[in-house]
C-alpha cells in the first residue's frame, strides 16, 4: 500500500509551495505609493501570472524597472528609487505616448497600449479583488495537521 506516503508527500509539498508563491507581497503597495496609483497594481503588471515567482517578471514594465534599479524581492524600499528614475527618463514601455508612471498613476497598465484598467471593480468599502500575498497561518496549520493525521493513520494500520 504505497498511496498514503504519496498523499503525505503531496500535502507537505503543497504546504511549502504556498509559502514560495508570495515572493514580493509588499511590491504592489510600494508601486502604488511611489506612483500615486489609485490601487495597488496586480502582480501581473510585472509577472506572467498572479502567482509571481522568481524569473517570471518578464513584462515590459518589469524589464524597464530592472534596467534602472537593482530590485530585490525581499526589499520593497528599492521600488521608489526605480520609479523615480523611470519618471525622470519618461519611460514608455508600451509605446503609447503616455509614460509608465503616468499610466500607473491613472490606474492603467503600462504594458498595454491604450486603456488597460488595473483597479477593476471594488465591492463594498475598499474591497480588493486580488488577495494580499501573505500566508494564511490558520490554513497552513490546518494543512499540517491534516498531513500529520493522514500520516498517523497510515502508520497505525
Amino acid at each position: 500500500m504505497n498511496t498514503p506516503p504519496r498523499v503525505f508527500r503531496l500535502v507537505i509539498a503543497l504546504c511549502f509551495a504556498s509559502s514560495a508563491a508570495v515572493a514580493s507581497p509588499d511590491y504592489p503597495d510600494a508601486v502604488q505609493g511611489a506612483t500615486g496609483s489609485p490601487c495597488p497594481p496586480p502582480c501581473t503588471v510585472c509577472h506572467e501570472s498572479s502567482s509571481g515567482g522568481y524569473g517570471t517578471a518578464v513584462k515590459p514594465f518589469a524589464r524597464s524597472m530592472a534596467k534602472v534599479g537593482k530590485l530585490d524581492a525581499e526589499d520593497a524600499a528599492l521600488v521608489a528609487p526605480a520609479v523615480e528614475k523611470l519618471r525622470a527618463q519618461a519611460t514608455d514601455s508600451d509605446g503609447d505616448g503616455a509614460t509608465d508612471i503616468d499610466e500607473l498613476g491613472a490606474g492603467r497598465d503600462p504594458n498595454l497600449h491604450g486603456k488597460g484598467d488595473l483597479c477593476g471593480p471594488e465591492y463594498g468599502c475598499g474591497a480588493r479583488v486580488e488577495p494580499r500575498g501573505r500566508i494564511d497561518g490558520s490554513a497552513l496549520a490546518l494543512s499540517a495537521l491534516a498531513a500529520l493525521a493522514l500520516f498517523a493513520r497510515w502508520r497505525w494500520r
